[in-house]
């Protein structure tokens, strides 16, 4: 062996070739500075590879066997030696390098080995100049003709890379429209997230206000039961005090009277004694004092739950009847523009050749299977709208508002089309759409006016959801706006 082993020259700890040798009583070797390290931070003294304790290590360049230091290295057995171990049996016949030729060597060994670009067989030592095909692997001259390869088909290196590079062009490439078509995804996740986030806020916003307005509902009942109760407490003490100073007075006045009859004559004295004596001697009895008694306590609390829960019934039942509709910019046509609120959908642009038909629509965010519903929709700087519910598998297959399951009224300032929904004559301002879904009912009203438009009357079978088509802008009305 030419050249010292890697092994046998790097230290296990810095993968390094030794810097200052030393040696455990284990045979293991390190740099110096490395062990001391590695000491310092376990705070025992073992070997890292053996984890041998060592109450102390060699000194550094002593040959194990003789303690002296080593001086040559010995290439068949890979390890430093001393000169004593230079003559010893053990290694007669062997080959020895210096110390610094032995690194030298394994160093130039290493940038050799690193340097070369081309591969070499390890079965026959030639350079891989070919690639199979068949087992995708390069191979050498020799192996062409080994059994392992019969009737397999070859290349050069050199094609077989390029052949790669192109495979690796298109991957590339696929990889980049995959990554385009991700960042698109991205884009319309952030533009659903900010509509999540709006809804999200705008429904948090009603669930404070409403809890609000019970609060301040529960509120109110609770001052008007407190003033009532204090009404009663002031009245049972003004009636008292009244009768209590209403016979004080009488009592003043007697007392008055008894006293001027003393001033007087003895003539009218006693002519007048026997009636003036019965008159101050009428017995007024006293004043009855109020009791805790008094006081009607089942009248505030008997009946205070039942009619805290009546007031609050009612209460919700105003609340909780609106639920908004919002738009989903998802099912807008490609011309219809969506605001970031979910309530405005505005015609952005006209196609210069509009398809055929042209019914540019947005649907709402939620489809209805049962109970009532009801939103108003600002239609007056429109020239141009239908308005209604369209069953959700209409939809799905391309909705025609012309031929597709609708219920809807519609207004046209241009008379372009028969629709086959009812259509008003005159604009409105607002529309108020009102779906008994479990009665199969669609009712649509002039909500400024509180006039009725239209009714329809049906079967409903499947989800519906409300559809709102306009060559110009609409806007769905929230609670606030009505």
């Amino acid at each position: 062996m030419d050249s010292a082993s890697a092994e046998d020259l790097t230290c296990p700890v810095c993968k390094e070739v030794f810097k200052d040798l030393f040696v455990l009583t284990c045979k293991h070797k390190y740099c110096t500075e490395c062990l001391r390290s590695f000491w310092r931070d376990t705070e025992t003294k073992w070997c890292p590879l053996c984890s041998r304790r060592s109450s102390q290590g060699l000194p550094p360049h002593m040959c194990i066997l003789h303690r002296e230091k080593p001086q040559l290295y010995c290439v068949e057995d890979q390890q430093f030696v001393c000169l004593t171990c230079v003559n010893s049996e053990e290694h007669t016949n062997h080959t020895f390098k210096s110390i610094r030729g032995a690194i030298s060597s394994y160093k130039e060994t290493k940038e050799r080995s690193s340097s070369e670009s081309e591969e070499i067989c390890s079965l026959h030592d030639k350079k891989l100049q070919l690639f199979c095909q068949e087992d995708e692997q390069p191979v050498c001259v020799e192996c062409v003709y080994a059994e392992t390869h019969t009737n397999h088909t070859f290349k050069s290196a050199s094609e077989a890379a390029s052949t790669f590079e192109e495979k690796l062009k298109t991957e590339i490439k696929t990889l980049e429209e995959n990554r385009k078509h991700k960042e698109n995804i991205k884009g319309e996740f952030e533009e659903s997230a900010k509509h999540i986030k709006f809804k999200v806020d705008y429904t948090q916003k009603q669930i404070e206000h409403q809890f609000e307005m019970l609060h301040q509902k529960l509120e109110e009942e609770k001052q008007a039961a407190i003033a009532a109760l204090r009404e009663e407490e002031e009245e049972i003490m003004k009636k008292t005090v009244e009768e209590i100073e209403s016979q004080i007075s009488t009592l003043t006045d007697a007392i008055k009277d008894t006293e001027e009859m003393l001033n007087a004559s003895d003539d009218c004295l006693l002519k007048d004694a026997d009636v003036f004596i019965r008159r101050v001697q009428i017995s007024q009895p006293y004043p009855e004092l109020p009791s805790a008694a008094s006081v009607n306590v089942s009248r505030y609390l008997g009946n205070l739950m039942s009619n805290i829960k009546k007031k609050m019934e009612e209460t919700i039942n105003n609340i909780f009847q609106y639920i908004p509709v919002f738009l989903d910019p998802k099912t807008a046509h490609p011309d219809l523009v969506v605001s970031d609120d979910l309530t405005i959908v505005k015609r952005e642009k006209i196609p210069e050749t509009p398809e055929k038909p042209y019914h540019p629509y947005v649907l709402g965010s939620e489809g209805y299977n049962s109970g009532k519903h009801s939103w108003d929709v600002e239609v007056k700087d429109s020239k141009f709208w239908t308005i209604g519910v369209m069953t959700e598998s209409s939809h799905k297959k391309g909705a025609n508002l012309l031929t597709s399951d609708n219920w809807s009224v519609h207004y046209d300032n241009f008379s372009m089309s028969k629709w086959p929904g009812f259509s008003v004559d005159q604009n409105p301002e607002r529309v108020r759409v009102e779906l008994d879904y479990d009665s199969g009912t669609v009712c649509f009203s002039d909500s400024v006016n509180n006039t009725l438009l239209h009714t329809f009357k049906t079967t409903f079978t499947e989800t519906v959801l409300p559809f709102f088509h306009t060559l110009d802008s609409l806007k769905i009305l929230r609670f606030s706006d009505k």
